[in-house]
């Protein structure tokens, strides 16, 4: 349905089109914020030969978490791209609505999910009044307690 739509949809075409233009902007944006920021505001690493027993200072809390702030350009460009992105799919989403075969589909995943998980909650009453699941429940419990009491003991 989708490669359907890819094919013979104009707005769909448009909407890749915009959301691979809205991609590129974006990634140039970054490029660029990330050539504007002085060295000292870019992402660091630290040196293989530190000593982890060596005094760290804390900076204030901005630059001392070394994220760059992003740009407004950035913003907006991200903006963008989620907006369309978004229409992108609203028509993917209408396409699979109109679409007899996914619409039955649909339904018989939904029947089946609500079966298993009515299955599951009556799985899950006859195991809490099964009495062997309760004894093996409390063996348990008294196992766990009995480790906790040992490993108390040690220290």
């Amino acid at each position: 349905i989708l490669t359907k739509l890819s094919e013979t949809d104009a707005t769909y075409q448009a909407a890749l089109k915009d959301e691979k233009d809205a991609q590129a902007k974006l990634s140039a944006e970054q490029a660029r914020a990330v050539a504007e920021q002085p060295a000292t505001t870019r992402p660091s690493t630290v040196p293989a030969a530190a000593n982890p027993s060596d005094s760290i200072t804390v900076q204030q809390e901005e630059s001392s978490l070394n994220v760059p702030v992003p740009t407004d350009g950035q913003v907006i460009a991200a903006v963008d791209k989620l907006d369309i992105r978004s229409r992108r799919r609203d028509l993917e989403r209408q396409a699979l609505a109109a679409d007899p075969a996914t619409s039955d589909a649909s339904a018989r995943v939904d029947a089946a999910t609500a079966k298993l998980k009515q299955m599951r909650a009556e799985f899950d009453a006859k195991l809490l009044n099964d009495p062997e699941y309760k004894a093996a429940r409390e063996q348990l419990a008294t196992a766990k307690a009995e480790m906790t009491r040992a490993a108390g003991a040690n220290y």
